[in-house]
């Protein structure tokens, strides 16, 4: 007979007080409330014949047809085909899809999901919310150099040439970049430019401005630097504080600190040794204070946007940049002294002196095509 599971997709929780299953592909939950209902969506985990899940149910043929007929109707279930290939195994756009980003994806747009959604503060009023400025840690303090503007105007290319010669670089040069590059770099990317306090009874929000954007002036995001070779810093790992800026150091255990740098290097393959980690964390509640549903994605995009940022920084400083897609937020929550839930890391990011033959002129290699202005890349005054 007919072969029958539950998707790839689906999935069991509670909800107000209820056992439901529900499933990304799926516009519609199904509430288990009989006891039945419930033993079969368990035994669906594993493949088998309507007659041996409804015996594992305990339900009769009619009741096990009906079940499964509404679950496989709606999307919760699936059929094998001949071949024993059930469609979220085989079919190819479905195989390319993880679980996890299948429901992340269906969760933080409108349409697929009936919730709460948005900026709603569903918790004001019983939950005091995260300060717009994170208290600074105790620990020793490396003042950082403020650039003027005058000096960056001196030396700054256009936007439109950071932009084209913008790249992930992964090797550096043998002189290693300076303290005075990083504080020019840290007060370009994440400085505190403004601080505003509602007054006492205002419903408004705490919030500051800082040079990226930040929905709903949330910048829940922080920074700690990791350094390995820099002139005038010793090696440590360092907070780094947005509003006095500076460097406060969080952990000279030299274990600890080739341990950030090992897995920031196997995310580039083991291919680059920078000078310099800059970790990412979020302040979660920050954001999840105020919105529902979205507050995590939100985060997401705001790291995308902070990249971006470092980047187009890096590269008006000479500096080498990469931005990573992985990293182990037990280990550095752990090294940084933080709580996994309230912080941890949400981004990685290598800087490191350029070489001085390092360039994204000339010919581009192998298998490269150039298109639609492939000048623009070329310096300025060459």
């Amino acid at each position: 007979g007919a072969t029958v599971r539950l998707s790839r997709f689906a999935f069991c929780r509670t909800r107000e007080g209820a056992l439901v299953l529900e499933s990304p592909l799926v516009k519609l939950r199904a509430v288990l409330t009989d006891p039945a209902a419930r033993a079969l969506a368990a035994a669906l985990g594993a493949p088998g014949t309507p007659a041996r899940l409804g015996a594992d149910a305990g339900l009769d043929e009619t009741g096990t047809a009906d079940v499964l007929g509404h679950l496989v109707g709606a999307g919760f279930a699936e059929l094998a085909d001949e071949t024993g290939v059930f469609a979220s195994d085989g079919e190819p756009v479905l195989r390319q899809w993880d679980f996890h980003d299948l429901l992340f994806h269906s969760r933080v747009r409108s349409g697929r999901y009936d919730d709460v959604f948005g900026a709603v503060y569903p918790h004001r009023g019983a939950i005091e919310p995260r300060p717009a400025v994170r208290p600074v840690p105790e620990g020793p303090a490396v003042p950082l150099h403020r650039p003027t503007r005058e000096e960056i105007a001196a030396h700054d290319p256009s936007l439109t040439t950071a932009i084209e010669t913008r790249r992930s670089i992964r090797g550096y040069g043998d002189q290693e970049m300076t303290a005075r590059q990083l504080g020019e770099f840290l007060y370009r990317v994440a400085r505190v430019r403004a601080h505003y306090t509602p007054e006492p009874g205002s419903d408004r929000d705490e919030v500051v401005s800082r040079p990226y954007p930040s929905g709903g002036q949330g910048y829940e995001l922080e920074l700690y630097v990791t350094v390995r070779r820099c002139a005038d810093l010793a090696p440590g790992v360092y907070y780094y504080d947005p509003v006095g800026h500076r460097l406060v150091l969080r952990n000279e255990d030299e274990a600890d600190r080739e341990s950030l740098f090992h897995v920031a290097s196997r995310a580039t393959g083991m291919e680059a040794r920078p000078d310099v980690l800059v970790t990412v964390t979020a302040r979660f509640q920050r954001m999840s204070w105020k919105y529902r549903a979205i507050a995590y994605a939100t985060t997401l995009r705001h790291t995308g946007v902070l990249y971006q940022t470092m980047y187009l920084v890096a590269t008006a400083l000479g500096l080498a940049p990469c931005a990573l897609g992985n990293g182990d937020a037990d280990m550095s929550a752990r090294v940084l002294g933080l709580e996994y839930l309230q912080e941890s890391s949400v981004g990685d990011f290598l800087l490191g002196s350029r070489r001085p033959d390092d360039s994204v002129a000339g010919e581009p290699g192998e298998g490269w095509r150039m298109l639609n202005s492939p000048e623009w890349s070329l310096p300025e005054n060459p």
